[in-house]
């Protein structure tokens, strides 16, 4: 059986995969259509409300606020994520937005933030998450480390590479260089120390940005 966690990443590739606008409960009815145990809106909402911003403006979203109506009929905004160049009113769901949870209101739209940049980003290039290929939520381990999923370092060109660790405020690069570590196993693991230096330290989840040349952590 999958994790919770497990189960929302996929709901999020489904919903992104197929470039449609969509709430948080929208997310949780995805998640809650793979056969599994139900999930609650809140608990869906409380794991995947801290990164959502970041992975959909990796892969080409906005955030727009958007009036929906709750279970007792009221008007109440909602946060509506949707593909650049689409616009938010093509959004058709406003009148089932309670089936797992009462009004869910979002108070404010929280704009994505790109990811920090340093003069060594240089070498690659840039480094907005609105250039990622692709991104996923990544779990920390107990210990404080990060792996790297094998299919963002393929998609970034790394595996195979001897690559370097390159340190920014609140966010960390994997690019090619002399660090003198060969990506060749199924995950690369980031060391708690690295993500310290990044501001990244003692967070539960991080986002993994997958670009032509490199593949970046972030909040």
């Amino acid at each position: 059986m999958s994790t919770v966690f497990e189960r929302i990443s996929l709901a999020l590739n489904v919903l992104l995969n197929s470039n449609a606008a969509f709430t948080i409960l929208d997310v949780t009815n995805v998640v809650n259509a793979d056969g599994e145990d139900e999930v609650r809106h809140h608990e869906v909402r409380k794991l995947v409300k801290p990164f959502l911003n970041n992975i959909v403006v990796g892969r080409g979203y906005v955030v727009t606020l958007i009036d929906v109506t709750d279970k007792n009929g009221n008007m109440v905004q909602a946060a509506c994520y949707h593909p650049i160049g689409v616009d938010s009113s093509t959004y058709g769901n406003r009148q089932n937005v309670t089936k797992y949870a009462s009004s869910q209101a979002a108070s404010t739209a929280v704009a994505p933030s790109p990811v920090s940049t340093c003069p060594k980003a240089a070498k690659t290039s840039s480094v907005g998450l609105a250039n990622a290929r692709s991104a996923k939520v990544v779990k920390v381990r107990s210990d404080g480390a990060v792996c790297i999923p094998k299919a963002l370092l393929v998609e970034a060109g790394l595996y195979g590479d001897d690559v370097e660790i390159v340190c920014h405020p609140n966010s960390l690069g994997i690019i090619v260089g002399k660090g003198n570590r060969l990506v060749r196993k199924e995950e690369f693991r980031v060391s708690k120390r690295d993500l310290e230096k990044s501001n990244l330290g003692g967070l539960k989840i991080v986002t993994v940005s997958a670009f032509s040349d490199k593949v970046v952590i972030s909040k």
